[in-house]
């Protein structure tokens, strides 16, 4: 939608792409995990799964041997997690430890990983730019506190 001009701003992980068509404000860093489901795959064919466009990702994704998946959420994933169809997945502290009983009972942290979460704006709504960086800059709660919520 904001690629396509229906939405003026949009909340993401940093992405080249959008990056170059539009105004950036980095409102904090998530943490990441590099996750091995610890399977057996098929034929020694290994996969893993990451948020498409999300271009930090991609990086670390590619320093396993496996054949990626891009998703556009982490819902496609949990479905490939429970069909055993991943071998890797790079995800969210927060989703991994929300299910660290469940899904990732038998998975190994391959490494930690603090991405830049980005305000996108987009230049044809320009006029709105200083406006939303004062909105950002009274807000008196630092970073961690004030999306905590995003990621409990």
């Amino acid at each position: 939608m904001f690629e396509n001009g229906k939405s003026p701003i949009l909340v993401a992980l940093a992405n080249k792409r959008l990056m170059e068509h539009a105004h950036t404000i980095e409102l904090y860093c998530a943490e990441f995990y590099l996750v091995s489901m610890e399977t057996e795959a098929p034929l020694g064919r290994k996969t893993i799964s990451y948020l498409r466009g999300a271009d930090a990702q991609k990086e670390i994704a590619s320093t396993v041997n496996a054949t990626a998946f891009e998703v556009n959420d982490y819902r496609q994933i949990d479905v490939m997690l429970r069909a055993n169809r991943l071998d890797y997945i790079i995800i969210p502290r927060y989703k991994y430890e929300a299910e660290a009983g469940g899904v990732f009972r038998n998975a190994k942290v391959l490494s930690k990983h603090k991405l830049p979460i980005v305000l996108y704006v987009s230049k044809n709504a320009s006029q709105h730019l200083d406006r939303i960086k004062e909105a950002l800059s009274q807000t008196s709660l630092s970073g961690v506190e004030r999306y905590r919520y995003l990621f409990p």
